[in-house]
């Protein structure tokens, strides 16, 4: 009788025990962004042959940022980053721009370039580094471009260039 009343007692607190009455449960702003963060990714996965590696955003009351990253296990030059930033950040703003469901969580409409945050994390397939003059990052930050390499004197990155995204299309559209 008392290991009945034990096993009872085990039971009803499994049961209840385990109902999750604080489950996290995403807003609608928040599902509409990882909507479109989602599709974003996937495209620049296919047209710019980037590997999606992260996502995130600012959207604690509007939307004021959202970010993708991405791995390359190519080479890439200051030019070659250049091209690869300005395509993603255009195709983000593009996708978050052109979802009107998205719009009155935007703080700002439209979503430019300050709003977007693209980085590019460079390594082989198997996770290395390539030479230490090569740039390792990447990325496009409030508005801003900018190149890294591995810092030869100690585990930090340094910045080797850095340019606004006006001064990069300027660039690019050269």
């Amino acid at each position: 009788m008392r290991m009945k009343k034990i096993l009872s007692i085990i039971l009803v607190i499994f049961i209840f025990g385990c109902e999750n009455k604080y489950a996290y449960h995403p807003s609608e702003k928040e599902k509409l962004a990882n909507t479109v963060i989602k599709k974003t990714a996937i495209e620049i996965e296919h047209e710019l042959g980037l590997i999606p590696f992260g996502t995130g955003g600012q959207m604690m009351d509007q939307i004021k940022m959202l970010h993708l990253g991405f791995q390359s296990h190519n080479r890439l030059t200051i030019e070659t980053g250049r091209e690869l930033l300005i395509a993603s950040v255009e195709k983000f703003a593009s996708k978050v721009n052109a979802n009107e469901t998205i719009r009155p969580y935007l703080n700002n409409y439209p979503f430019g370039p300050k709003n977007i945050e693209i980085v590019i994390y460079i390594q082989r397939e198997d996770g290395s580094h390539f030479s230490s003059e090569d740039l390792c990052v990447v990325s496009a930050k409030n508005g801003n471009l900018e190149y890294l390499r591995n810092d030869p004197s100690g585990p930090l990155f340094e910045t080797v260039y850095s340019e606004t995204y006006e001064e990069a299309l300027k660039k690019l559209n050269r």
